[in-house]
């Protein structure tokens, strides 16, 4: 593999891993949202954040030490499903 091959699997890597830690973001403000009739008051909204961050940061923890963003997977296949799926029930 060449260095601009390396760069780029890494770059792809980083980029799936922010789309990943984006939806688990949004899914924790989401069903906050949901939960709370569409009005998230003041008292929530405080604790939905620090939730939604100390669930991005787990995810992005535990998914670049054992998860799909520390070994190259082809995309979509058995292995990095497999890995994210781990790494999801770990973080929740």
């Amino acid at each position: 593999m060449t260095p601009a091959m390396r760069r780029r699997a890494r770059s792809m890597r980083i980029m799936w891993s922010g789309i990943d830690a984006l939806v688990w973001f949004a899914a924790i403000w989401l069903a906050t949202w949901l939960r709370l009739d569409l009005v998230i008051s003041s008292q929530y909204m405080r604790g939905a954040l620090v939730f939604a961050v100390a669930a991005v940061i787990g995810h992005l923890v535990v998914g670049y030490l054992i998860g799909p963003y520390a070994v190259g997977h082809l995309r979509g296949s058995f292995e990095e499903i497999l890995d994210l799926s781990i790494t999801v029930l770990t973080v929740g």
